[in-house]
C-alpha cells in the first residue's frame, strides 16, 4: 500500500500517512467502493484531477526535503573532514620527514633562507693590518668581510687553534652568527714573523636575513631530534642503545639554503649491530629534520665500530725507549685479546695484557718493540720537523692499541692499522715475528694530526677530502721514513707505489671525481701523493716538501677539495719561495706538478691570477674502469 499523496510505501490498511501526515480516506472513498455511473465518474474529473495536482506536489516538496536533508548531511561530513585534515596536517607540519637514504639524509624544512657557501682564497697583500696576535687576526678577518662575501652585520669570527710553522703562524677561526655556531663556516689566517698577513684562506655561510628567533625550545627540539631519528632509514637507523646528546642551537647551510637549527649527536647500534655516530639536524622552527652527517668513530674498511672503552684492567705494553729527538714520550701502549670486540653492545672491556711477562723481563716481542719503535719515531717526525707534539699538539698522551692474530682477521687484512680520536690501533695476524712498519705508523700519525688541525676524516665520507686525506697520510708517511734514511724516500707505502701507481689509480683528473666507495677514496688519493713525488724528482728535497705539505694542511679548511688542496699547495710553496725557503727553481717545480694534476685551482685576488692550470682538453684517467676490488685488497688505511 502507498500513500495517495506522497506515494511513500505504507503499511497495509493504515489510515494515515507518517511520513506526509495525510488521511488516506480524503480521496473519495469509502472502505466498501460503491458503484458508480459513468455520469458521476464524469463529474468528479474535476475534483480528482485537483486531488492528482496535491499528491503530485506533495510528491515533489518531498523530493525537496530529501535534496535538503542529503546536502546537509554532505556538508557536516566535509567540514569534519576539514577539520580532522587541517589538525593533522599541520601536526604533521611539525613532524620530521622520513629521509631518503641514511647516508645524507634531509628533508623539505619549512623556514630558512636562501643562502651560499663562499670558498675565498688570498694571498700576501689582501689587507695593511698587522697580525701580532689573534685579536688583531680577527680584526685583520674582518677587514676584508666583503672580499670573503659577507654582509650580514651578525657574522663573526672566534679564533680556535693557531699553529706555528717555522716563523709563521697560521690563525683558525670559526664563524658565528649572533653567538651561534655555524657549521661549516671556517676562516684560516697566516702571518709571517713581523705579522704581515700573507694568505687567508675562507670558507663562510650566507647568514643575510636568517632569523635567529628559534619557535622552538631546547625541550621540544630535543623531541623533534628524537622523532627524525627514529624515521630514519639504512644504516643511520638506530634499534638499540641510542644516546642523544641535547640539542644546540646552531646555524647550518644545506642544499642552497642556510637554517636556524637545533642539533644533537646521535650514536647507537643499527640493525646490522654496526655502531654508527652522527649529528642530526633540525629546524628550529618547525622541527622537521634538514640532514645527518657522520661523526668521527673508528673506521673498520668504511664501515663504523664503536672506540673501546678503558678501565683498570688495562696495563701499559711499555712506556719507554722513545727516540732521543723528542722530549718526552706522549705514547701509552695497550695490547688487545683476541676475545676483545669493538662492537661489543654491552661495552665491557675484555683488555689484557700481551707479553706482559717478557716485557717485565726486558724481552719485549719483535712486533711490541718494532710497533713502539715507529709509532715513536712517527711521533718524533713530527715534533722534529714541524714542532707539533702529540696528535692534538698540546703534548697530550694518546694510546696505542695491538691486537692478538685472531682479532677481526676474517675482517681486515694483516697489517691493518686504523685511527680515531687520539687512538692509534694496529692490526697484524701474527705479533711473534716483524715490526710495524714506520711509513704505516707515520700515516696513521698524520690521520690524527689532520683531524685535530683541519678536522679531515678520512675515508669515513666518501668525498674528494677523503683522497685528499689519504693522499697526505701516505705522504707524510714516506717523508717520515725518509726522515730516518738520510732523507731519501722509496715512495713505496705499503703495496702502493706512489712513484709509478698502479692501473686503476688515479694521477690526473678530467673533472670532478665522485667517490662511491672506500676504494675509490684510494684510488684517487694518488693524485695528490704522485704530485709530490714529481716534485721530488724534479728537486724538492723530502724536508721542504714536508713543510710544504705541512703548511698546505694548516691553512685548508674541513673538508677541502681537490681544488683547494692544489691552490693552497702552490701559495704556501710561493710564501715558502718568498722565505727563502724553496729556490725559484724549486718553486716551478711544485707548480708543473700541481699542474699535472689536471686540477684548476681557486682565484688568488692578490696575485690577479684568473686561474690556476692549464686550459687544454685533459685526457680521462688511465684504467678508469679497474675493478674496485683489486684496489681495496691493498689499501692501507
Amino acid at each position: 500500500m502507498k500513500c495517495n499523496f506522497c506515494g511513500e510505501k505504507l503499511k497495509d490498511g493504515a489510515n494515515f500517512c507518517e511520513f506526509c501526515g495525510k488521511e488516506q480516506e480524503a480521496i473519495g472513498g469509502a472502505a466498501e467502493p460503491e458503484e458508480k455511473g459513468t455520469a458521476d465518474m464524469i463529474d468528479a474529473l474535476p475534483e480528482l484531477h485537483d486531488e492528482l495536482d496535491r499528491i503530485a506536489e506533495m510528491r515533489e516538496k518531498s523530493k525537496h526535503r530529501k535534496r535538503r536533508v542529503l546536502v546537509s548531511v554532505i556538508l557536516i561530513v566535509a567540514c569534519a573532514a576539514g577539520v580532522w585534515f587541517g589538525m593533522n596536517y599541520l601536526k604533521d607540519q611539525k613532524k620530521p620527514v622520513q629521509p631518503v637514504s641514511g647516508e645524507v639524509s634531509s628533508a623539505p624544512a619549512t623556514s630558512g633562507v636562501a643562502g651560499e657557501v663562499k670558498e675565498t682564497l688570498l694571498g700576501s697583500g689582501f689587507t695593511q693590518v698587522k697580525i701580532l696576535d689573534g685579536a688583531t687576526a680577527e680584526d685583520a678577518i674582518h677587514s676584508v668581510k666583503d672580499q670573503l662575501g659577507i654582509t650580514d652585520a651578525n657574522t663573526s669570527f672566534v679564533m680556535k687553534s693557531k699553529t706555528a710553522v717555522g716563523n709563521d703562524t697560521y690563525y683558525r677561526f670559526s664563524q658565528t652568527c649572533g653567538g651561534l655556531k655555524v657549521y661549516g663556516g671556517e676562516v684560516v689566517l697566516a702571518a709571517a714573523q713581523n705579522g704581515t698577513p700573507i694568505a687567508l684562506n675562507g670558507r663562510v655561510v650566507e647568514t643575510d636575513g636568517l632569523d635567529l628567533n628559534a619557535a622552538l625550545d631546547a625541550g621540544g627540539a630535543s623531541n623533534a631530534v628524537s622523532e627524525y631519528v627514529n624515521k630514519l632509514s639504512g644504516d643511520y637507523r638506530i634499534t638499540e642503545g641510542a644516546n642523544v646528546t641535547v640539542a644546540e642551537k646552531v646555524v647550518c647551510n644545506f642544499e642552497g639554503k642556510t637554517y636556524l637549527a637545533y642539533v644533537s649527536n646521535v650514536s647507537g647500534y643499527n640493525e646490522k649491530g654496526e655502531y654508527v655516530a652522527y649529528d642530526a639536524f633540525v629546524d628550529a622552527d618547525v622541527g622537521s629534520g634538514i640532514y645527518v652527517c657522520a661523526t668521527s668513530s673508528y673506521e673498520n674498511g668504511g664501515e663504523e665500530a664503536a672506540l673501546p672503552e678503558t678501565d683498570s684492567a688495562e696495563v701499559p705494553a711499555d712506556v719507554n725507549s722513545v727516540p732521543s729527538s723528542a722530549a718526552e714520550s706522549a705514547m701509552t701502549m695497550f695490547t688487545v685479546n683476541d676475545k676483545f670486540n669493538w662492537n661489543d653492545k654491552t661495552k665491557t672491556s675484555a683488555l689484557e695484557e700481551i707479553r706482559r711477562e717478557d716485557i717485565d723481563a726486558g724481552n719485549m716481542s719483535a712486533y711490541v718493540a718494532g710497533t713502539k719503535a715507529s709509532v715513536d719515531r712517527a711521533y718524533a717526525y713530527f715534533k722534529d720537523s714541524f714542532g707539533y707534539a702529540g696528535l692534538n699538539g698540546k703534548n697530550g698522551n694518546f694510546k696505542v692499541y695491538l691486537n692478538s692474530n685472531e682479532y677481526l682477521k676474517d675482517k681486515l687484512p694483516p697489517e691493518k692499522a686504523l685511527y680515531s680520536g687520539d687512538v692509534l690501533m694496529f692490526i697484524r695476524e701474527d705479533l711473534t715475528s716483524g715490526e710495524l712498519d714506520v711509513n704505516v705508523a707515520a700515516h696513521e700519525f698524520a690521520h690524527g694530526v689532520m683531524y685535530h688541525i683541519a678536522q679531515f676524516d678520512g675515508t669515513r665520507n666518501f668525498s674528494e677530502n677523503a683522497a685528499v686525506a689519504e693522499g697526505l697520510a701516505d705522504v707524510f708517511g714516506e717523508l717520515c721514513e725518509a726522515h730516518f734514511a738520510g732523507g731519501t724516500a722509496d715512495w713505496i707505502h705499503g703495496s702502493r707505489n706512489l712513484a709509478a701507481p698502479e692501473s686503476g689509480f688515479v694521477t690526473k683528473l678530467s673533472g670532478a671525481a665522485e667517490m662511491k666507495d672506500i676504494a675509490e677514496c684510494y684510488r684517487y688519493s694518488t693524485v695528490v701523493s704522485h704530485a709530490v713525488y714529481q716534485m721530488n724528482a724534479n728537486g724538492v728535497d723530502t724536508g721542504a716538501l714536508g713543510e710544504l705539505c705541512f703548511r698546505s694542511l694548516c691553512l685548508m679548511t674541513k673538508g677541502a677539495s681537490f681544488s683547494q688542496w692544489r691552490t693552497v699547495s702552490e701559495l704556501a710553496a710561493r710564501n715558502m719561495t718568498d722565505a727563502g725557503r724553496l729556490t725559484e727553481e724549486q718553486f716551478a717545480a711544485v707548480c708543473a706538478a700541481l699542474d699535472n694534476t689536471g686540477i684548476k685551482g681557486q682565484r688568488l685576488y692578490a696575485r690577479q691570477v684568473d686561474e690556476i692550470g692549464g686550459e687544454e682538453e685533459l685526457e680521462p684517467p688511465e684504467s678508469e674502469t679497474a675493478p674496485a676490488d683489486d684496489v681495496r685488497d691493498k689499501v692501507i688505511e
